[in-house]
C-alpha cells in the first residue's frame, strides 16, 4: 500500500490545494488542483490497500474521476507525480 509523502488531504504546504467534488458521487466527480498536474497518475485502492484501478498520463488542473468498473462504497484515491504521492483522499461511490 502506498502512503502519502509530503502532503495529504490537508496539505502541509498551504500553496498546494486539492479538492474532489461532488463527494459522494455516482458516475463522475472532478479532482481539481491549484497547480497543473503533468503526466500524473491516479491510483484507486480498496479498503484493504489493494490497487483496483489506475488512471495514467493525467495532465491539467481538472481531472475527471469515473466510477466505471468500481464497486459502490468507499475508495481511497492517491494522486502521484514523479513517483511521489501529492494527495490522498477517500471518496464514496453511490
Amino acid at each position: 500500500m502506498l502512503t502519502p509523502s509530503s502532503t495529504s488531504n490537508h496539505a502541509k504546504n498551504s500553496e498546494i490545494q486539492f479538492s474532489v467534488w461532488p463527494n459522494p458521487f455516482t458516475d463522475e466527480a472532478v479532482l481539481s488542483t491549484n497547480f497543473r498536474l503533468n503526466n500524473a497518475e491516479m491510483v484507486w485502492l480498496n479498503n484493504f490497500g489493494q490497487k483496483v484501478k489506475d488512471q495514467k498520463n493525467i495532465s491539467g488542473h481538472y481531472v475527471p474521476i469515473l466510477s466505471t468498473g468500481l464497486a459502490k462504497g468507499t475508495s481511497n484515491i492517491q494522486t502521484l507525480q514523479q513517483d511521489k504521492i501529492l494527495h490522498a483522499t477517500k471518496v464514496v461511490i453511490q
